[in-house]
């Protein structure tokens, strides 16, 4: 179980606050049948035991309609994690 306390470097900032940790999650579009997988739907389980864990130490961002044009959405991010269908060239 993961919690705040554990956090390896969960340190007060400069006034004693907790320094939030920013984490983008990304959704690709829908890849599988109905039923088998659901990338938006998987991050959104991971995105809810994250707060629950970390509460105010986390501020997750979920973008469920794949990758997005403004960059500036990943400025301050301590993470981001994409799940998506991945094609290979064999």
């Amino acid at each position: 179980m993961l919690s705040a306390a554990s956090a390896p470097d969960a340190k007060p900032g400069p006034k004693g606050e907790p320094q939030v940790k920013k984490i983008v999650m990304l959704a690709g579009p829908k890849s599988h049948a109905a039923g088998m997988h659901d990338h938006a739907g998987g991050l959104a389980l991971l995105k809810g035991a994250m707060e629950k864990a970390y509460g105010s130490w986390v501020k997750i961002d979920l973008i469920e309609k794949g990758w997005f044009d403004d960059p500036a959405l990943l400025e301050g991010a301590a993470a981001h994690l994409q799940c998506h269908r991945w094609e290979s060239d064999r």
